[in-house]
């Protein structure tokens, strides 16, 4: 036969996908991670390219068997100032990270007790504690996984702390370090993440999600973005911590800020993953409406400003009113604050889109129109920010439109409205006009 007719009879053959591709939907690709992490509410970024300049404390990353260009030492120097993130290992391959981070790697089988139809290259695990991995999952199915050891490189400022044990002592799936302000967590087995094993074991897709969702902190119904790095992710530049970063000590600040918080959020649902802390939640909850119910005996009438009276509002430039909404006592009236807000989301959609924007016009389907217009002239994430300030203005539910005179909202929700108005805001009107 011709050797040329020869080669395009196996040529597709020896097309074989690379492990962890983003897009394919072979058995070793990526696709199907897109559908567990919308069910987590979680939004994926791949990223073909690391620029670790642009990297912030308050970021996830999450390392799939990454290749050579990340260094331990950098990756270390970002969990430090306060950085969050989880690496997952394909075998031996992580060893180039155990320099900087203290890892202990060992080449697999791991010796375990259960295996899926009984091969080795398969151990299946099941809960052995209410740690937040561990939520709703059954078991998981792992791949051919590598084993963490305990800790023999001590490297100064780390924590280790093991999670997930296999049967042999000594032998673990996962372990958690604690360094410096920020926690990294890694796993023997970044298989868990392809196509095939969440696909063919709802524990295992289960466990992804949770992953993802390890560090978010917040309530689940809260999205959250997550940097995904894979073996092909390039690097550039070096991490720098904010301290030696330039620009203002203000905005400096208010990055440790957001930074300190999410770690607080974080560290509040692990604490609260147990069922002991849920009984104390519970009386201390009982506890605090009863305060509550006291307080609201014994209140006074408070303070009523001019701009809680019920009014449109005026033309003036919506940024010099902010301060004055948030000095407001905690159990204010925010329903004309929401009413300015509204009619200031409609005046700057209207010159943005170069269209007339109203209150009363909003509709599911105007709702979709605004922000698919949005998304496609600004960026799908201003979109999904704009959304929120619809439904946090109470503008728009979820599924129709509000009343004109809108209903007040809680402290907390206005804040959040505030913090996303500004941005999207900013980002529509970049000159910041009223």
């Amino acid at each position: 036969m011709n050797p040329a007719a020869l080669l395009a009879m196996f040529a597709p053959m020896l097309l074989v996908t690379p492990d962890f591709a983003p897009d394919s939907t072979e058995w070793n690709g990526l696709a199907y991670l897109a559908t567990t992490a919308d069910e987590a509410n979680v939004e994926v970024q791949v990223l073909d390219t690391l620029s670790w300049d642009a990297v912030q404390p308050r970021d996830i990353l999450v390392l799939l068997n990454p290749g050579p260009s990340v260094s331990g030492d950098t990756l270390r120097s970002f969990v430090e100032d306060g950085g969050h993130a989880i690496l997952a290992l394909d075998g031996p391959d992580g060893g180039h990270l155990a320099k900087g981070l203290g890892i202990t790697v060992s080449a697999p089988p791991a010796i375990h007790g259960s295996y899926y139809q009984n091969h080795v290259d398969f151990p299946v695990l099941t809960p052995d504690s209410d740690h937040f991995l561990w939520f709703n999952v059954d078991r998981i199915v792992l791949n051919h996984p590598t084993v963490l050891a305990t800790q023999e490189n001590e490297v100064p400022g780390f924590s280790w702390k093991n999670i997930i044990a296999f049967e042999e002592p000594g032998q673990f799936f996962a372990q958690e370090a604690a360094v410096g302000r920020g926690r990294l967590l890694v796993l023997a087995d970044a298989s868990v993440f392809i196509n095939d094993m969440q696909i063919q074991s709802h524990g295992t897709k289960q466990f992804t999600a949770n992953s993802m969702r390890y560090f978010c902190g917040g309530e689940a119904s809260v999205r959250c973005r997550i940097f995904l790095i894979l073996p092909s992710t390039q690097t550039v530049g070096q991490y720098r911590p904010m301290d030696s970063r330039g620009g203002s000590t203000l905005e400096t600040f208010f990055e440790r800020a957001v930074n300190e918080l999410n770690q607080l959020g974080i560290r509040t649902n692990g604490a609260l993953s147990s069922k002991d802390s849920l009984k104390y939640l519970g009386w201390g909850l009982v506890l605090f409406l009863l305060l509550m119910a006291l307080g609201w005996m014994l209140r006074s009438s408070p303070p009523i400003g001019d701009w809680m009276a019920t009014r449109e509002p005026s033309g003036s430039a919506l940024g010099e009113r902010i301060d004055g909404w948030l000095s407001t006592p905690k159990n204010a009236d925010y329903s004309p604050a929401l009413l300015a807000i509204q009619v200031d989301i409609c005046q700057t959609l209207g010159a943005f889109l170069e269209t007339d924007v109203t209150r009363e016009s909003w509709s599911r389907e105007g709702v979709k129109e605004v922000t698919d217009a949005v998304g496609h002239r600004a960026s799908p994430e201003l979109a999904s920010a704009l959304l929120r300030c619809l439904q946090n203005s109470n503008m728009v539910s979820n599924v129709s439109a509000k009343a004109s005179r809108p209903s007040s909202t809680t402290r907390a929700s206005f804040r959040q409205l505030l913090a996303d108005w500004r941005q999207v805001r900013d980002a529509l009107n970049p000159r910041g006009d009223a």
